[in-house]
């Protein structure tokens, strides 16, 4: 099946001369994709092409296409969806320059290396949502404390069991948020994470855009990337607390941030990443860590922002039969 995308993708894209050049890698993720490399050039793929369905493909593309006009270096540019086989397409786009996060921990050496790569990070969010606020058709008026009660409610109906405290938490939250009333948002790339950046020398690009403007709380990129910090920070930069990749990932949000808000919006993050991930075998055992996490939050928010160590991947879970999730 590799071979035959393979094959497809170098017809659409290559010449003769090229095309008996590439090599394929696939890497799994929430879908499947390909990185086409020049033979003679392993530091960047020539394309990258993602497997799926038409309506979610060309919804992709065509935010790919709107976002690289406005970001070229930042976002990929778009070489449109192509029909593969049965039902399945291929949206092919070019490749960056950079490497994920992973590629580049175990040359970070210090704390403030680590921080360096979090400050590019945090310019990269923030171009990325100066793009985004520009088109009008990608804003809304809405009211947090609403949205945090319909997402909380929509978790409920999904079958996650949520505990008594936790869904009191959301009940309460949801009425401190709403003193904040309705307010334009603009939407969210929804997993905006270090798993979704690639580093190189002098370019931070953001990629996968399925979830763009699946959700238009405010926050909630800057919430996913402070997570993302802390979870993956290497060993030297685990001194770093959550509270401080928050600070400096909100430096900007103005009033919004405040400590009483701000437990509302982390909550509807984590409640939202739950129900994405709520039921998918290969995503069982980071569901239940999120849902640990927002238990945490909800008993004792100010310990959470200073000690959740549980969240990282390599930290042991609370017990299991303290978590209302199975875990598979």
């Amino acid at each position: 099946m590799i071979l035959d995308a393979e094959e497809r993708i170098a017809g659409l894209v290559a010449d003769n001369a090229k095309r008996a050049r590439l090599s394929a890698v696939c890497i799994y993720a929430s879908r499947m994709k390909l990185l086409l490399f020049d033979g003679q050039d392993a530091s960047k793929p020539l394309y990258v092409a993602q497997v799926g369905t038409f309506p979610e493909l060309d919804r992709e593309d065509r935010f790919l296409r709107a976002l690289h006009s406005a970001l070229p270096e930042l976002v990929a540019d778009s070489l449109g969806c192509f029909p593969w086989q049965r039902d399945e397409w291929l949206q092919v786009q070019r490749g960056l320059p950079g490497v994920p996060w992973f590629g580049l921990a175990h040359r970070l050496r210090s704390v403030a290396e680590w921080m360096d790569l979090r400050e590019r990070a945090i310019d990269a969010l923030r171009t990325f949502e100066v793009a985004v606020r520009r088109h009008q058709e990608w804003t809304c008026v809405l009211a947090p404390g609403r949205e945090l009660m319909r997402e909380g409610s929509r978790s409920e109906g999904l079958g996650v069991r949520q505990s008594s405290r936790l869904r009191a938490e959301v009940e309460r939250l949801s009425g401190v948020l709403d003193e904040i009333g309705e307010i334009r948002a603009s939407w969210q790339h929804g997993d905006f994470c270090l798993n979704n950046l690639l580093v190189s020398r002098h370019t931070v690009s953001v990629i996968d855009l399925a979830e763009f403007g699946e959700t238009s709380m405010p926050l909630q990129d800057e919430i996913g990337l402070a997570l993302s910090l802390y979870m993956l920070a290497p060993e030297k930069a685990r001194g770093v607390t959550l509270r401080d990749h928050l600070n400096a990932c909100l430096c900007e949000a103005g009033a919004l941030a405040r400590e009483e808000y701000l437990h509302g919006f982390l909550l509807h993050y984590l409640i939202r990443r739950i129900n994405r991930s709520h039921r998918q075998v290969t995503r069982a055992a980071m569901a239940a860590r999120l849902l640990a996490a927002a238990e945490a939050l909800c008993a004792a928010p100010a310990q959470f922002l200073d000690d959740g160590q549980f969240l990282r991947h390599d930290s042991p879970l609370p017990a299991c039969d303290s978590l209302p999730v199975e875990i598979v």
